[in-house]
């Protein structure tokens, strides 16, 4: 597919590419090929250092494919930096509602300067009481794991 891309000598052929091998890259993650995601990461990464005017979806992709590669070594910085970088990239309206309240209940666990930029980066439709009734169940069950 992508030597089929580059033969037809398009002009900003790199993004879609660019898009494949980060579906690739999260294809080996899924295999348990971590190394080999890592090299098409870098490899991401450098395209994307050279490259202007890029559509926020590769963006996305390269950050979500980033994310996952972090957390599957359990790099948790790592993973967050990679994981808000995807989602400023990312159109709120096209995260489904669930996955919108699991990250709208990450950012309330990490503090009040997350939360500042989570309550004006992502709106969630949760309000407030359930914010409150989410955040006390998750620190009894944090609480608890450590018993």
């Amino acid at each position: 597919m992508i030597e089929k891309l580059r033969a037809t000598r398009e002009m900003r052929i790199e993004e879609p590419i660019l898009y494949i091998k980060m579906q690739i890259a999260l294809f080996k993650l899924e295999q348990g090929q971590q190394k080999e995601c890592n090299k098409l990461l870098e490899d991401g990464k450098t395209t994307l250092d050279s490259m202007t005017d890029i559509d926020p979806s590769v963006y996305a992709s390269f950050y979500w494919v980033s994310s996952q590669y972090y957390k599957a070594r359990q790099e948790f910085a790592e993973f967050y930096k990679s994981a808000l970088l995807y989602l400023a990239y990312t159109s709120v309206d096209s995260l489904s509602e669930s996955f919108r309240l699991v990250i709208f209940i990450l950012i309330c666990l990490h503090g009040p300067w997350i939360l500042m930029v989570g309550s004006v980066s992502f709106q969630c439709d949760v309000k407030y009481e359930l914010f409150i009734h989410v955040k006390t169940l998750m620190h009894i069950l944090i609480c608890q794991s450590f018993q």
